[in-house]
């Protein structure tokens, strides 16, 4: 093995070992799987250029060769497809119209490389295997226009992103893939300036030596601004308890799926741990689950940014009590809908209750309980109360609210959402 082999096959286990990352990430934003597919598609074409550099004949050179110019020949398309979700441009990667553009001269390139109007011929080198370029055939020089328009795109929108963002994060992130991205390009021009030299040796030896070194440069920036500054990724659990932790509302982190992956103190004192333990979705948490899948799907289609439902939450004494649940869509750093944060607000109707009659905290929970059926002994047992206690609590309540029995006590709490109606 010589150092190119050692540096190419290097270079497409660190690519390979990236994409794998990137993709656990987030398997479902667009920036991490075209980013996936361009280092899979990177470190592919490097192990076919190792097995074209050390072909044992020039029949297997021509094999490897056709192979392996399709695949050289995407990886500008790919790389600027990158770009534009990578720096904001979200509208622009998925349109009809950029696509075309975008994959469509590579493609054509490879249909001429096959019917060799590119590649004519193959010669050894000190280093192994290298191309034969037609300098003078038009469909070469559309090749070496086609890549160094895709360079300067890749750098008009790398350098674009790092001055008009105003976010610090977005700033720390745009540098360190800046200066790494940048050696990553020129690399690219280098070896098309190298197809024109007049010695193979330099070739082979220079540009090819130098795309390995400074992609893989730019792999392990990407990977940097991932590790230090979270590029690319979504970890709940870390943000959510410095973010959530503050509220002094019960409050819930719930994936897109509906998923619950963090809740604050709040959350659990209002529901118990015990109640949580087990429940993954946030519909067996709530009792309005209609009406909580059609506001995540306003918010997930687009068509509201947040939402507010009259709801019953079961809570750690067993009765039903009216919320507002409020639900606020997260979006990652590409404007893409990852979760959603509820918090869930007692009615205000309640607090005016309350006040209103002078009813405390502990009478509304005996109302509740009351309300749902439950005796007199049930609900001592409940609030682990005697239940005389509960006794005189209830006959406080009738006289506070000026009522007599147990239905204008059901009429009274229904017309101030001391329970759902």
């Amino acid at each position: 093995m010589n150092i190119i082999e050692i540096s190419y096959l290097l270079s497409a286990f660190i690519a390979f070992e990236s994409a794998i990352t990137v993709l656990r990430l987030n398997r479902r934003s667009p920036v991490n799987i075209i980013y996936a597919v361009f280092t899979l598609h990177y470190a592919l074409m490097i192990v076919m250029y190792s097995l074209f550099l050390t072909a044992p004949t020039k029949e297997a050179c021509t094999v490897w060769s056709r192979i392996l110019m399709p695949l050289f020949v995407f990886i500008p398309a790919l790389i600027v497809h990158f770009c534009l979700y990578l720096t904001r441009n979200k509208l622009l990667a998925s349109s009809p119209w950029i696509l075309p553009l975008l994959y469509l001269p590579p493609a054509i390139i490879s249909e001429r490389v096959s019917r060799g109007h590119i590649i004519i011929d193959f010669i050894m080198t000190p280093w192994g295997w290298d191309n034969v370029f037609d300098r003078d055939s038009v469909w070469t020089l559309f090749s070496v226009f086609y890549a160094l328009c895709s360079i300067l795109a890749q750098i008009i929108l790398v350098v674009r992103w790092h001055f008009t963002t105003t976010s610090e994060l977005e700033k720390k992130q745009s540098r360190v893939i800046m200066y790494s991205f940048l050696p990553g390009a020129f690399s690219i021009l280098f070896c098309l300036l190298f197809m024109v030299a007049e010695n193979p040796l330099y070739v082979t030896l220079v540009s090819d030596s130098m795309y390995a070194y400074f992609f893989t440069g730019f792999i392990l920036g990407i990977r940097f601004t991932i590790k230090k500054y979270k590029l690319m990724s979504f970890n709940p659990t870390i943000p959510a308890a410095e973010l959530l932790t503050g509220i002094r509302e019960p409050v819930f982190l719930v994936t897109i799926q509906g998923v619950i992956i963090y809740q604050n103190g709040d959350a659990e004192s209002l529901m118990g741990c015990s109640t949580l333990h087990g429940k993954k979705s946030v519909l067996e948490v709530f009792s309005c689950t209609d009406a909580i899948r059609k506001e995540i799907g306003n918010i997930a289609a687009g068509r509201a940014h947040w939402g507010v439902i009259d709801c019953a939450l079961l809570n750690v004494n067993g009765n039903q009590k009216a919320y507002k649940l409020h639900l606020q869509g997260i979006k990652n750093e590409l404007n893409e809908l990852i979760g959603f944060l509820f918090i869930a607000r007692a009615d205000p109707a309640v607090r005016d209750f309350q006040e209103k009659f002078r009813i405390t905290d502990r009478q509304v929970d005996i109302i509740s309980l009351a309300l749902s059926g439950l005796s007199n002994r049930e609900i001592a047992g409940r609030l682990r109360l005697s239940e005389r206690t509960v006794e005189n609590h209830l006959f406080n309540i009738y006289n506070k609210i000026g009522i007599d029995n147990k239905i204008e006590l059901l009429n009274t709490a229904r017309r101030h959402h001391v329970i759902p109606n």
